[in-house]
């Protein structure tokens, strides 16, 4: 992995799926930007299906972003330039000349007369260009992926793992799903979708049958306990092993304690069954 390239990609200013390729393929790639992973190393990274991802990387070739090569015996190998759309390699930026201090004026300000004593204040008038700041500015307010994108997503993990694909989008799932993309980052999303491909519980591999689907996925409860791998399955099979053990443990406690009572009982000579069935129970 190249922090180099990595820190390259993340100030490119593309869309969230061609940015997730570029951050996969720099994963892979040495400081120069050579790499040469296979389609599905991409996929695994990035979690999306082998058609997103090609239709990523021809973007990014369109872009000047990217150059692949086919090797014989080797597959395709990637050259990046996350460059391209920023600064040019050989282009550094021309220093501003700074007037000496004695050539420097200020700045004329306008004077207005004190509404009681007639004294003067200084009045600085606002620039023409100047903007307050809006909530639709602020870092954070813009989603990491658009709802197209995740509907996408999710029905390209959905055919590989047997789960709902989405085919109704209502209103609300649009709504819940602009929320969702504004609280996490695309990592975030890459990580939730391959913990869902390789969690057996959330695919159906529970007592009841049950399955994870897109509903489920838009609940920021339940988003966050994916991502934490709430429902791993290594997790899951050690607590179902765990409450087996404890049960076990239970019933001969149980079992143990009904012996030393009866045994206490006919030690001590007692005959009446009713009164040892009391002592056993």
């Amino acid at each position: 992995m190249s922090i180099r390239m990595m820190t390259l990609v993340w100030d490119t200013d593309l869309p969230a799926t061609e940015k997730l390729v570029m951050l996969a393929l720099a994963d892979c790639a040495n400081d120069e930007g050579k790499c040469w992973p296979s389609i599905s190393t991409l996929m695994r990274k990035t979690g999306a299906s082998e058609r997103t991802v090609q239709r990523a990387i021809q973007a990014l070739k369109e872009k000047g972003l990217l150059r692949r090569d086919d090797v014989h015996g080797r597959g395709c190998l990637y050259f990046l330039n996350p460059r391209h759309v920023g600064t040019p390699v050989n282009t550094a930026p021309v220093p501003q000349r700074r007037e000496p201090p004695s050539e420097r004026h200020p700045t004329p300000v306008t004077e207005a007369p004190h509404p009681r004593h007639g004294d003067t204040q200084t009045v600085i008038e606002p620039s023409e260009n100047h903007q307050e700041p809006s909530e639709e500015s602020s870092p954070g307010s813009e989603p990491s992926l658009s709802v197209a994108e995740i509907v996408d997503a999710w029905n390209d993990l959905a055919a590989r793992c047997g789960l709902v694909t989405v085919v109704k989008l209502t209103e609300d799932r649009k709504r819940k799903a602009r929320t969702q993309a504004k609280r996490f980052s695309i990592d975030d999303w890459a990580n939730v979708w391959r913990n869902i491909e390789q969690s057996s519980f959330l695919r159906g591999g529970n007592e009841r049958g049950w399955r994870a689907d897109f509903n489920f996925i838009l609940s920021e409860s339940n988003f966050v306990k994916i991502l934490e791998g709430k429902y791993d399955s290594a997790q899951g099979a050690a607590g179902t092993s765990a409450r087996r053990k404890s049960d076990r443990e239970i019933g001969m406690g149980l079992a143990r304690d009904r012996r030393t009572a009866l045994d206490r009982a006919i030690d001590e000579g007692l005959t009446n069954l009713d009164v040892i069935e009391g002592i056993v129970r």
